[in-house]
């Protein structure tokens, strides 16, 4: 048996080695952003009609944010907000940041989604293990709406489209031409689903191959979602006059896969905003964390508990061309600076039908929100 002299000098011994172990390399990093992808209209997200099984699968295997939100209801803006942590954009994006910390930087961010996808598999096909990438990919599945192959259309040919719950036009859609015949518009929209879930596969394949899935950390977000003809609209934020924040359009997926490092099966609480992702990365990754409103999602990414003075704070903000949101667990303030302004108990009114902005038992919550997002302004 070994005295405490003996057990403390090997202690000691056994320190000296974990010290001098190399730390593992950081991450390399696969950025997927989809256009006019709610979370919503995943099958994780509680959709049935619309089939994302490849997408299922990769949260499943990794960890999603159940309550994440788009710094605004189009895509553009949202795409800008996740590569720069800022809800107008910045310059100083996730791209040139890990630059900056040495990774070899791709982008497949044009073209149509076949196209997306071979950018993608050539860039990775040059990678190797041990050497750190970026690699940004970004599909616009809905610009080809009309253009899906027989295999994504075919099995949706006799569909019932009734769960996706649209309603006859409202009376400020911008957009009314589609209520005319819907029907087919909603079955064209599944296989525009299917056809861009399709493409998650070759993804992972492609790592394996290289032998890089172990230590490269996919993340997938939605960059605002559409609407498809729930509150009687059809299109993102704008298919409204003035602009909407339903959640339909500011709800987004927000999923994280890393084999080494993020559990599998996790599903996250917290409300987070788009504008969290590049400082989270940039954690994960040793990268100089951009200046902005971003927060890290390092702690809920990697399951690990919030230090007690500094406690996750429930909140995300969207804005566009006048309209604001303020957004907590339970209650989400629309605020426009003519009116009409919005506020909905979503614990009680999920599909946000009745307006309760007017309504003297919610002053106090109104008047929090209102407080908060002038502070965020």
């Amino acid at each position: 048996m070994l005295n405490r002299r003996q057990f403390l000098a090997g202690a000691v011994a056994v320190a000296g080695v974990r010290a001098a172990s190399p730390a593992p390399p950081p991450p390399s990093v696969i950025l997927i952003a989809i256009d006019d992808l709610g979370e919503w209209m995943t099958g994780v997200g509680g959709a049935r009609y619309l089939r994302t099984p490849n997408l299922d699968s990769l949260a499943h295997s990794g960890t999603r944010f159940v309550h994440a939100f788009s710094a605004a209801p189009v895509a553009q803006a949202g795409f800008d907000a996740l590569l720069s942590g800022a809800p107008a954009g910045s310059a100083n994006t996730l791209d040139k940041v890990l630059a900056a910390r040495g990774y070899r930087i791709g982008s497949a961010v044009e073209g149509d989604m076949a196209s997306v996808s071979g950018q993608l598999s050539s860039f990775l096909e040059q990678q190797k293990a041990g050497q750190p990438f970026c690699l940004i990919a970004r599909y616009a599945p809905f610009r080809e709406a009309d253009k899906m192959a027989a295999k994504y259309t075919q099995p949706f040919a006799n569909a019932d489209v009734t769960e996706i719950g649209w309603m006859p036009a409202a009376v400020n859609a911008t957009d009314k031409k589609p209520f005319a015949d819907i029907v087919p518009h909603l079955r064209e929209a599944a296989a525009v689903m299917a056809a861009c879930d399709d493409q998650l596969p070759a993804v992972q394949a492609k790592l394996i191959q290289r032998g890089l899935i172990d230590n490269t950390l996919i993340v997938l977000a939605g960059t605002s979602g559409v609407l498809l003809g729930r509150h009687g609209l059809w299109g993102d934020g704008r298919a409204s006059t003035p602009p909407n924040m339903f959640d339909e359009v500011v709800g987004v997926p927000l999923i994280w896969n890393w084999a080494a490092g993020v559990p599998a099966g996790g599903v996250r609480p917290e409300v987070v905003s788009l504008c969290d992702v590049a400082p989270t990365i940039c954690e994960l990754t040793g990268a100089t964390v951009p200046q902005g409103p971003g927060r890290s999602l390092v702690h809920a990414v990697l399951d690990r508990k919030y230090p007690k003075k500094q406690p996750w704070h429930d909140r995300a903000y969207a804005a566009l061309d006048g309209t604001l949101m303020a957004r907590n667990a339970r209650y989400k303030l629309v605020q426009r600076v003519n009116g009409p302004n919005e506020l909905y108990d979503l614990a009680n009114d999920p599909r946000e039908q009745r307006n309760q902005y007017e309504d003297q038992q919610f002053l106090a919550v109104r008047a929090d929100l209102a407080r908060e997002l002038t502070t965020w302004k």
